[in-house]
């Protein structure tokens, strides 16, 4: 059963160069949406679980973020 606390506190993504200088960040909603607890990363991108506003515990769903050069 997930915690109530800091469900409605924003959730974002820092990027950092290897000599952890930050570099940017952004906003992708809040923990109603995201379990930032389960994220880790792949050669594909950072991955974090997508719960959405639907509490439905028997699928998985995982987002990848990427780099992109703008």
């Amino acid at each position: 059963m997930k915690s109530k606390t800091g469900k409605k506190k924003p959730v974002a993504i820092i990027i950092m160069d290897k000599n952890f200088k930050y570099l940017c960040e952004t906003n992708i909603g809040n923990g109603e949406d995201w379990n930032w607890q389960n994220s880790f990363v792949t050669k594909e991108g950072l991955n974090v679980e997508y719960t959405g506003n639907k509490n439905d515990e028997s699928h998985l769903t995982l987002k990848i973020f990427n780099l992109k050069k703008i």
